[in-house]
């Protein structure tokens, strides 16, 4: 952990294209797929290049990648586990960062206020309540 997939790259790019990006390797990122994963990471910094920006802090990126796992277990792209399981690989990347302390405890099938044992859609009802959380939404 500590670095985003090729599909996360690729995602990305795809994302910037529906924005109304025009940058041209942008463009060929998002034509990409995982046949061509030693390309992929050469194309992003392309696309950095051409955009003038620079690659972000790892820290930031790490963040981007545990809202972005909550968004699409809100979204109901990614089940509630899968996508707690995503976030708390971030929680161990940065060695138990304390904004997302209280995905250690749903990690280990506790809620994080009460600490009790969480299954099935109790469960799967508190990540999408500390998904919300962490995206600023309040249920």
């Amino acid at each position: 952990m500590g670095r985003a997939t090729g599909e996360d790259l690729i995602s990305w790019a795809v994302a910037m294209l529906e924005a109304g990006s025009g940058a041209h390797n942008v463009g060929i990122l998002a034509g990409l797929t995982m046949r061509e994963a030693a390309e992929i990471e050469e194309y992003f910094r392309r696309s950095l290049r051409e955009l003038r920006w620079s690659e972000p802090e790892r820290r930031e990126s790490l963040l981007w990648y545990a809202r972005e796992s909550a968004a699409k277990v809100l979204r109901g792209e990614l089940m509630p586990r899968e996508g707690c399981e995503c976030v708390y690989r971030v929680v161990l990347a940065l060695e138990f960062s304390r904004e997302l302390s209280r995905w250690q405890c749903l990690a280990l099938d506790h809620d994080p206020d009460t600490f009790d044992d969480l299954e099935g859609e109790q469960y799967d009802a508190a990540v999408r309540r500390e998904a919300a959380r962490l995206l600023g939404q309040h249920t």
